[in-house]
């Protein structure tokens, strides 16, 4: 990350995070559909449409954070998201 500090803290680098992602979703927001619709060639040499491949690399994010979350849960704690679902569900 350009202009991260080598000894930046977790509210740094989640600053920085937050701000990588509004970017690339920013730029490819802006991309027209003709752009998702062409082929590219995957890491597995299977040609897809640059929209199967977003899809395939969300599908890959998910199962990472479920893995996440049930390393949380052995671990006895409760995963932010669920907290927040739960504290709002509380609220109504």
């Amino acid at each position: 990350m350009s202009g991260l500090a080598a000894d930046a803290g977790a509210p740094e680098l989640a600053a920085a995070l937050r701000n990588s992602l509004e970017e690339r979703t920013a730029q490819l927001a802006a991309q027209p559909a003709e752009f998702y619709s062409r082929i590219v060639t995957r890491f597995d040499g299977q040609k897809v449409t640059r929209l199967e491949m977003v899809q395939t690399i969300k599908e890959h994010e998910l199962t990472h954070r479920a893995q996440l979350f049930l390393y949380l849960r052995l671990k006895g704690m409760v995963p932010a998201t669920t907290r927040r679902r739960l504290a709002k569900q509380a609220g109504k």
